[in-house]
């Protein structure tokens, strides 16, 4: 069983995530290890494997920045070439409309003043107040 060690590492240069190798040519019974020298406090992904059938069991595989990942064992027959990519790992959880920070505004309408006489097209200067 081969190991395949790829090195994901930040090129100041291009300024972006490189991996070496950056195509990824395997042959069945390989385990591949992605190994990281990125930042240290984020997480990482390799996936988006783009080539001729399924690769790995999983579509994508995290790392630490400083670290490895789990082992990846080739599903595939036969030696095929593959290219991926590696991005850093977003953070973002969803939030429900309950959850402060949506950026919605909500404004009460204008009161109205049923004793006013209104005639058609006037119109009416009222402060909204927002919540």
């Amino acid at each position: 069983m081969t190991i395949r060690y790829i090195l994901a590492q930040f090129n100041r240069a291009q300024n972006k995530i490189i991996l070496s190798p950056s195509e990824l040519r395997v042959r069945p019974g390989d385990t591949v290890i992605w190994i990281s020298r990125l930042h240290e406090g984020e997480t990482y992904v390799a996936g988006n494997f783009v080539g001729d059938g399924k690769l790995f069991p999983q579509d994508e595989y995290t790392m630490p920045g400083v670290g490895e990942s789990e082992e990846a064992e080739v599903l595939v027959s036969g030696l095929g070439a593959w290219i991926y990519t590696c991005s850093e790992k977003s953070s973002i959880s969803a939030t429900d409309d309950s959850e402060p920070g949506q950026g919605i505004i909500i404004v009460d309408p204008p009161p109205i003043d049923d004793d006013k006489d209104h005639e058609p097209g006037a119109t009416e200067e009222t402060t909204a107040s927002v919540r």
